[in-house]
């Protein structure tokens, strides 16, 4: 079921996965508090229950819920290395970094990938690739335009294969890490260094024609950010545009979503479009 719900992600918001992830989650804890497993099948399942965790964080990250999604990587990591899966827990914590660097101290993201690193080395490119570009945006946050892009560019290398070693790309989370992943977060390292222009270069895989297809190949959190970038832009048509598909795909505007929303196009309220999209979120939210 973990590897079922975890394929759902490009293409369900993660408000209706989380909830399914969540139940087979608290499932999986029951029976190990509940039943006696022989030491193979106990582990099997801790096993399970750590991807299980793992997943529940990546969707409440999606979702913008950074607290939620702290302590989902954090019990992941220690059930991983509690059984011998250094590079599960290892993932986790690269996951957990993120959360730092987003909602908290990018410096303390920075010293949970240097803990990443050290549980699993260097022997999985994917897993390299992701340390490398949570460092990049942890870079980026700092300012350090240079080292960030210097960190993606080795990340790219790795992921297709360039640098001598079998291409990195699905972890033993089942979270994938793939060129078009990489150009998101290039996206979201060029907006934190106010870059709006190279942003959008960034963004654009996951912002074409074809999200429809597949809506959620991007975190719903980097919604504002793109927003944001738009307006930095001058394209405030584009920008409502965008927020208007996004109420669409999601069926609603969570709440916490429609606030951030709301916040970004606080400054052009009198613009009768924007105007227009702020009733459609208040009415989305109250729906």
């Amino acid at each position: 079921m973990v590897d079922s719900l975890g394929e759902l992600i490009p293409e369900v918001s993660p408000w209706v996965l989380l909830p399914a992830a969540t139940g087979c989650l608290g499932h999986l804890t029951v029976a190990l508090s509940s039943t006696s497993f022989s030491p193979e099948v106990r582990g099997e399942v801790l096993l399970l229950a750590a991807r299980a965790g793992d997943l529940c964080g990546r969707l409440a990250a999606a979702g913008g819920k950074w607290a939620d999604a702290e302590r989902f990587f954090l019990d992941a990591a220690r059930t991983a290395a509690m059984i011998g899966q250094p590079v599960l827990a290892a993932v986790c914590l690269s996951n957990l970094s993120m959360c730092h660097m987003r909602a908290g101290d990018p410096d303390d993201g920075l010293l949970l990938l240097d803990v990443s690193r050290s549980m699993a080395g260097h022997g999985d490119p994917g897993l390299t690739a992701l340390n490398r570009c949570r460092e990049a945006v942890g870079r980026g946050r700092a300012g350090d335009e240079i080292g960030s892009f210097r960190l993606l560019e080795r990340a790219y290398e790795e992921v297709s294969g360039r640098c001598g070693v079998v291409p990195g790309g699905i972890l033993s989370s089942g979270q994938s890490v793939t060129e078009e992943w990489l150009a998101v977060s290039s996206g979201i390292i060029w907006a934190d260094l106010r870059r709006p222009r190279r942003a959008l270069d960034g963004f654009s895989p996951a912002l074409g024609a074809d999200i429809p297809e597949r809506p959620f190949r991007m975190p719903t959190w980097i919604i504002p950010l793109a927003l944001r970038v738009h307006l930095d832009l001058g394209n405030v048509d584009e920008a409502v545009h965008h927020a208007r598909r996004a109420v669409l795909l999601l069926g609603g505007m969570p709440t916490s979503l429609g606030t951030h929303i709301r916040g970004v196009f606080s400054a052009y309220r009198t613009v009768p479009s924007v105007s227009a999209l702020l009733a459609e979120l208040r009415s989305a939210a109250g729906s």
